[in-house]
C-alpha cells in the first residue's frame, strides 16, 4: 500500500493590516483584551502591586523563602 502524498491547498494572501497584526484588527484587539485580563488576575494572585512593584516583589520573596523553610520544617 503506497503512501499518498496530497498536494497542498495553495495559500491564500492576505491583505497587509490581517498580515501585520496577525489576523483582523478586531480579533488581535479582543484576544489583546483577554491576555491583558488574565495577567492582572495572574498578577493580583502572586500579590504583585503594579504602583509599588519592588516592595511587592520583595515580599514575594520572603514569602516563597518562608514557604521553603515550613515545607522543610514540617519534614
Amino acid at each position: 500500500m503506497p503512501n499518498e502524498i496530497e498536494p497542498m491547498e495553495p495559500q491564500v494572501k492576505a491583505d497587509p493590516v490581517t498580515r501585520f497584526f496577525g489576523g483582523s484588527p478586531l480579533a488581535v484587539l479582543g484576544r489583546l483584551l483577554l491576555v491583558s485580563i488574565l495577567v492582572g488576575v495572574v498578577l493580583s494572585v502572586l500579590g504583585l502591586d503594579p504602583f509599588d512593584i519592588l516592595h511587592s516583589l520583595e515580599r514575594l520573596a520572603h514569602t516563597i523563602w518562608n514557604l521553603g523553610f515550613d515545607a522543610f520544617h514540617w519534614l
